[in-house]
């Protein structure tokens, strides 16, 4: 029993040990061609990186297939499935870190008061803060229209943008992911500023 035992976790051990090096080799993969320029055409940073992460997928599961056959440790079946649970955990980093960093107002906010680092801001200076250097000088709307145009989400007229179908289909799928999670519903159905129901949720969030 004892050697089944040992056996069983000697087998378990070198799974895992298997994963980690697929797992470590699929994010230095993904770091490296990010660092490379590749699919630097594609403006949109979550689009490139999901396209770098099936990039990574092929390179990590042909180097753990080359490394398994050469010690004989691993076969195609481990590289591949090595290489899945890479894609997954490179996706998860990818919306969690640099997705977030690219499109976080809180970072930003994070960043202007670190580069002031001795000065007390109130919430009016924030707010100056965001209108002056967010939306005005990094012109983040024209840059989030512009996305939301290249995603098909949005089309451009005459007289500005008008939301396409794929994007009213985003929407309501949106709010449903929102209903599961419990996603503050005045972000996912905004209504005027000075709406009455939007006057009782600021209220009711006051307390």
């Amino acid at each position: 029993m004892s050697r089944k035992i040992t056996s069983l976790l000697a087998e378990l051990l070198g799974t895992c040990a298997l994963f980690a090096i697929g797992a470590t080799a699929g994010m230095a993969v993904l770091v490296a061609l990010f660092k490379l320029g590749v699919a630097g055409s594609i403006d949109i940073l979550f689009y490139r990186g999901v396209v770098l992460c099936g990039i990574a997928l092929v390179v990590t599961v042909a180097l753990m297939a080359y490394a398994g056959h050469a010690t004989g440790r691993a076969s195609l079946r481990d590289a591949v499935a090595a290489g899945f649970l890479s894609l997954g955990l490179n996706l998860s980093v990818l919306v969690i870190a640099p997705v977030t960093l690219d499109r976080s107002v809180s970072i930003f906010i994070l960043g202007h008061m670190a580069a002031h680092g001795d000065q007390a801001f109130t919430t009016a200076q924030i707010e100056t803060a965001l209108r002056e250097g967010y939306f005005g000088e990094l012109r983040q709307v024209e840059r989030r229209m512009r996305e939301q145009q290249q995603s098909g989400n949005v089309r451009q007229t005459g007289e500005g943008y008008t939301i396409s179908p794929q994007g009213q289909a985003f929407v309501q799928w949106a709010r449903l992911v929102g209903v599961l999670f419990d996603v503050d519903r005045r972000l996912l159905e905004p209504k005027p500023a000075g709406s009455p129901a939007y006057a009782r949720s600021n209220r009711s969030d006051a307390r």
